[in-house]
């Protein structure tokens, strides 16, 4: 073949092998860039960039609405953000399109949890249970919410089970003490709450509910110390921060608050319970401009916020 021939042979050889790898290629390329998107949204919301990862998720479950990763995603962001009812709808398809997964059932049913849905929250934490008796989070749910003579007693033979089975965990001592205050013995709750706290000295959870047993027997001296100690071994979008302004504001301290909730807002953009503290704080001091303000910003985000 003459040289002539082989260079219009060669360009045309060419374009057809490129126009082959781009038929066969479509269907791998997109579900390697799904994977990179999700990839990367997970990176984001690991690191706090909950407005990007928010992003990347919307446009994946945009092309596939059943993806039980964006959907647990973008849940999970919702609830991080403090809106509950706009993350249970994301949730609940990840729970249902991954049944008995632990930590998707556990983040719905702390959702749950948050607008009152008690009954379906237990739910989620005794399934957790049946496949995983030592779940601390599923016992954690299991005793705060546990109402009634028939709960107590069920929670109590839970709990009589687990202490055949040494070493106890933290979440055991917890569930014990939040059994004993439901039977009204305050010695035995503390007791409990001190021993989940010696084996886990960096969780906030201890101080927190030894805080409330401080504030319940009006030592608020003592309450306040703890609730800092909580608030050192948390994120300001854990229950600690919110709960010492709360303090602050039940004990006459309103501009305490104000300012503790201001930092909150400055140190987790786009977290929505500060607003609604502020907001009514606010109301209370007869300020309703600054009142609506802040009820308005929490609106905007999230039109079906039930505390706004």
């Amino acid at each position: 073949m003459s040289t002539k021939k082989l260079s219009i042979v060669r360009p045309a050889f060419q374009a057809a092998t490129i126009l082959l790898v781009l038929v066969l290629q479509p269907g791998c390329s997109k579900e390697e860039q799904r994977t990179r998107q999700l990839d990367s949204a997970d990176t984001y919301l690991k690191d706090g960039q909950y407005e990007q990862a928010r992003i990347e998720y919307k446009n994946l479950l945009r092309d596939d609405p059943q993806n039980i990763r964006a959907n647990f995603g973008m849940g999970s962001i919702w609830l991080l953000q403090g809106a509950p009812v706009r993350a249970i709808p994301f949730l609940a398809t990840a729970d249902t399109l991954s049944p008995g997964e632990p930590e998707i059932a556990m983040k719905f049913a702390s959702a749950l949890r948050a607008v009152g849905d008690i009954r379906t929250a237990r739910t989620k934490a005794l399934e957790t249970l049946e496949k995983s008796p030592l779940h601390e989070e599923a016992l954690l749910i299991l005793a705060d919410t546990a109402r009634g003579e028939e709960q107590i007693a069920a929670l109590e033979k839970r709990l009589e089970t687990l202490a055949a089975s040494p070493p106890p965990t933290p979440a055991y001592h917890h569930a014990s003490g939040s059994l004993a205050v439901r039977k009204g013995n305050r010695e035995a709750a503390e007791t409990s709450v001190q021993a989940a706290r010696d084996l886990a000295p960096d969780s906030f959870l201890p101080y927190l509910a030894l805080a409330a047993m401080h504030e319940t027997r009006g030592n608020l001296k003592e309450a306040e110390a703890d609730l800092k100690r909580a608030v050192e071994r948390s994120s300001p979008r854990q229950p600690p921060h919110l709960g010492l302004a709360r303090f602050y504001f039940r004990t006459d301290r309103a501009n305490d608050a104000k300012l503790l909730l201001e930092g909150i807002q400055t140190e987790a953009p786009g977290y929505l319970p500060p607003s609604i503290e502020l907001a009514r704080i606010a109301l209370a001091a007869d300020d309703h401009d600054e009142s609506a303000r802040q009820l308005e910003a929490v609106l905007k985000a999230d039109p079906s916020n039930p505390d706004a």
